[in-house]
C-alpha cells in the first residue's frame, strides 16, 4: 500500500483543461535488502561450489576403489596362474599313476575337476581385472595404468590418530561448507524479510507540469512511502527464521554424520591392517627350506607326493587371501581418505 502525491484533479479534465506533467521518478530499495539479495547470491555460488567438490570427492573414492581393486585382480591372475599350474602338475602325476594302476580313477577325476575350477579362477581373475580396468578408464579417461606389483602397495601408513582424523574432516568436508553457505542463503533471507516489514521510502519524482497557454507552467515534486501492511504480522520473518534454524540443525547432524563416518573407516582400515599382519606372519613362519627337502625326497621316492601337492595347495590360498587382505586394505585406506576430503 502506498501513499502518494497526485497532480490529477477531475475538474481540470471535466473542463477540458488537464495539466501533463513528466519528470524523472528514482526508485528506493529499502535499507539492506540489496546486501541481503547480493550476501544470498554470495552464499548461493558457495553452496554450487561445495555440491561440486562433494562431487569430486565421491568420485575420487570411486576411482581408488576401482585402482585398489584393478592392480589387485591383476595380482591374482598370477596367484591363479600358479594354482593353475600346480593343479595341471596334479593331474599329470596322477595320470601317470593311473597308468601304472598306482592310482585309482576316482582320484584322478577329482584332481580333474580342481583343473577345471582353476581355468575357471584365471578366466574369472582376468575378467574382473579388464572389468575394474574399463571402470577406471570410464572415470578418468584411457591412459596406461601403472602395473603395480602388490608388494608394491605397501604404502599404506597408518593415516593418523582419530581426533586428528575428526578435525580435519570437519574443516575439509564440502557437505559442511555447503551447509555454510546455505545458512547464509537463510541469514540473508531473514535479513530481507526484517527489512521488507518496516515502512520505507518506494520512489521519488521531480517533475515539470504542462499547462494550457493562460496558466504558468511549474515544477513538481512527487513522492511515495510504501507501508507494508501484510508483513506486519511477522509471517515472512518467522518463515525466514525457520528455515535458518532447519539449516542449522542438518548441519548438526551432518557434523554427527561425518565423525560417524571416520570412525567407520578407521576401524576398517585397522581391521584390515591387523588381518593382513596375521596372514603375513603365517606365511613368514612356513619353512621354505623343509618343502624343498620333501620335494627332494619326493624324487628318491621317499616322500609322498600328495604331501607337496597339499603344502603347496595350502601355500597358494595363504597368497590369495594375502592379496584379497591387501585389496581390502587398500578400500579402507580409501574410504578414510574420502572420509576426511583427501
Amino acid at each position: 500500500m502506498c501513499i502518494r502525491d497526485s497532480n490529477l484533479r477531475f475538474d481540470e479534465v471535466l473542463a477540458s483543461t488537464p495539466r501533463f506533467e513528466v519528470g524523472l521518478r528514482v526508485p528506493f530499495d529499502k535499507p539492506g535488502t540489496l546486501d541481503a539479495q547480493y550476501d544470498a547470491l554470495h552464499q548461493e555460488a558457495l553452496a554450487v561450489r561445495a555440491r561440486a567438490a562433494e562431487e569430486a570427492r565421491r568420485v575420487a573414492l570411486d576411482v581408488r576403489v576401482a585402482l585398489a581393486r584393478y592392480h589387485g585382480w591383476k595380482a591374482l591372475v598370477h596367484v591363479a596362474a600358479t594354482e593353475r599350474g600346480l593343479a595341471q602338475a596334479e593331474v599329470d602325476r596322477l595320470r601317470a599313476g593311473v597308468a601304472s594302476k598306482a592310482v585309482g580313477a576316482v582320484e584322478l577325476a577329482a584332481a580333474e575337476l580342481a583343473l577345471i575350477e582353476a581355468d575357471g579362477g584365471v578366466a574369472r581373475a582376468e575378467g574382473e581385472a579388464a572389468r575394474w580396468h574399463a571402470v577406471i578408464a570410464a572415470a578418468i579417461g584411457t591412459c596406461a595404468l601403472p602395473e603395480a606389483a602388490v608388494d608394491g602397495w605397501r604404502d599404506e601408513v597408518v593415516p593418523g590418530e582419530r581426533d586428528a582424523l575428526v578435525k580435519t574432516a570437519l574443516s575439509e568436508r564440502p557437505s559442511l561448507r555447503r551447509y555454510a553457505a546455505l545458512a547464509g542463503i537463510a541469514a540473508a533471507r531473514r535479513w530481507e524479510a526484517n527489512a521488507q516489514a518496516w515502512p520505507w521510502l518506494d520512489w521519488v519524482q521531480v517533475g515539470y507540469e504542462l499547462t494550457d497557454p493562460i496558466v504558468t507552467d511549474t515544477w513538481v515534486f512527487s513522492l511515495a512511502i510504501d507501508i507494508p501492511i501484510a508483513n506486519w504480522d511477522g509471517a515472512h520473518v518467522r518463515a525466514a527464521e525457520a528455515e535458518e534454524r532447519a539449516v542449522k540443525e542438518a548441519a548438526r547432524r551432518d557434523v554427527a554424520a561425518i565423525v560417524a563416518e571416520v570412525d567407520a573407516a578407521l576401524a576398517e582400515w585397522r581391521a584390515c591392517v591387523d588381518t593382513l599382519a596375521a596372514l603375513e606372519r603365517t606365511r613368514a613362519g612356513f619353512d621354505e627350506a623343509r618343502l624343498a627337502t620333501l620335494e627332494r625326497a619326493a624324487q628318491q621316492g621317499t616322500a609322498d607326493p600328495d604331501d607337496i601337492f597339499k603344502i603347496k595347495r595350502d601355500l597358494g590360498r595363504i597368497e590369495r587371501r594375502r592379496v584379497e587382505a591387501l585389496i581390502a586394505l587398500r578400500e579402507a585406506r580409501a574410504r578414510v581418505l574420502a572420509a576426511i576430503a583427501r
